[in-house]
């Protein structure tokens, strides 16, 4: 049900479709998810925090296939969406959900093979959305984060997302990803050497991005095996169109003008 007032945490402990009737504040937790198998529909709605304490809107722990679409969760102290295990917690879907100023990632998703599409993740503390292994992020919006807009780690497939005004990177991915058809602009505000509009470590496909106006680097590859084609990367006037931060990438058909240095 929604609430006015701020009230206390809702557990979803059945499998089974839930939704909400109106918008919701919630005390502490908004709500913890204790069952595999649950479809949890917004409805339209927010679920709204105190904006305080180490709490998130909505908690997930070692759960399977869940799935959270269609409204905004917002203010909470901590995480907005959170799956916090990487051992159990397995496929879920967030779908068209807006999480903003959060006090930690606004979807925070660790375990493997997770979709998040379709959602918008603004003014949270830390990143965006973040990922663990196997998952897909595709048709998202991040911006106005404090950390990375995008953070994907191991096997993640990137693609058709749009970062911008981030003070980490756009988008990071660390290994064995594939960077593709994202748009990242005006990215690393925090000016850090280290970072760029998108950032790659191992052995990850790059591949017709449009990244400019990112400090320090449109592009940079930190590490070998990256394969960066097709992109266009302009208005580094600073620093660089690419970057490679070491030896063993390969890149090919890359455009580049209006930066400090092209590649």
């Amino acid at each position: 049900p929604g609430s006015a007032t701020a009230t206390t945490m809702y557990t979803i402990s059945e499998s089974g479709s839930y939704y909400l009737t109106g918008d919701r504040k919630a005390s502490g937790y908004g709500i913890r998810i204790t069952a595999d198998n649950v479809t949890l529909d917004l409805n339209g709605y927010s679920l709204i925090g105190i904006d305080s304490g180490f709490v998130y809107g909505i908690d997930m722990y070692g759960r399977n296939n869940v799935e959270i679409i269609n409204g905004t969760i917002r203010d909470f102290g901590a995480y907005g969406i959170r799956e916090g295990s990487y051992s159990a917690g397995k496929n879920h879907r967030i779908i068209n959900v807006r999480v903003v100023s959060n006090g930690e990632s606004g979807i925070y998703m660790a375990g493997n093979g997770h979709l998040v599409s379709g959602c918008t993740a603004s003014e949270n503390s830390s990143h965006g959305i973040q990922l663990n292994d196997d998952c897909t992020a595709q048709f998202n919006t991040a911006y106005g984060n404090t950390g990375n807009g995008i953070h994907a780690e191991d096997h993640c497939r990137i693609v058709n997302n749009t970062t911008n005004g981030n003070s980490g990177n756009g988008i990071f991915a660390n290994k064995r990803c594939s960077v593709i058809d994202n748009t990242a602009c005006n990215n690393n505000l925090s000016d850090n050497a280290s970072q760029a509009g998108i950032l790659v470590y191992y052995d990850c496909r790059v591949r017709d991005n449009e990244a400019s106006l990112n400090k320090q680097a449109n592009i940079l590859a930190q590490n070998s095996g990256n394969s960066i084609e097709g992109n266009q990367v302009n208005d580094c006037q600073a620093g660089y169109g690419i970057y490679f931060g070491f030896v063993g990438n390969f890149y090919a058909n890359n455009r580049a003008s209006g930066n400090g240095t092209a590649f």
